[in-house]
């Protein structure tokens, strides 16, 4: 298993054979995180709400540090995935990423602008989704 390293890759700290290594790390441990089901070693999850209506991932304070030491655990890294039911479906996820410990929090978005996920059901089943900006 390979850990994804956001101190990397680093030109200035590392050659041109480290660097072009971390950019593979780094990629490889995205795709064991996708294959996974989106499980992201070294976050903690909470959920809040009952079903839940938000999903908390939350970097672990040792795990900030050791990746990059000059952020420290004031700089932990969170992700928030805010859900909307109807009729006991999840039809809209919204994300949102924090650089501040869950401070304050950013709408994590594509290039078009779009944070939030919108889930179409046909029978009580999921027949598609789409990114929009609400």
């Amino acid at each position: 298993m390979t850990t994804f390293t956001t101190g990397r890759p680093d030109h200035i700290l590392q050659g041109m054979a480290a660097y072009s290594q971390s950019v593979r790390d780094n990629l490889w441990a995205l795709r064991e995180m996708l294959i996974a089901g989106g499980s992201i070693p070294g976050f903690d999850v909470a959920y809040t709400g009952g079903p839940p209506t938000s999903i908390v991932y939350s970097e672990q304070t040792a795990v900030a540090a050791a990746d990059t030491p000059t952020r420290g655990s004031g700089a932990r890294i969170f992700l928030r995935k805010t859900l909307t039911y109807t009729s006991g479906l999840v039809t809209k996820v919204r994300y949102e990423i924090s650089a501040d410990s869950g401070s304050s929090y950013s709408a994590w978005t594509d290039l078009a602008g779009n944070s939030y996920k919108n889930i179409t059901y046909s029978g009580g089943y999921p027949t598609a989704t789409t990114w929009a900006t609400s």
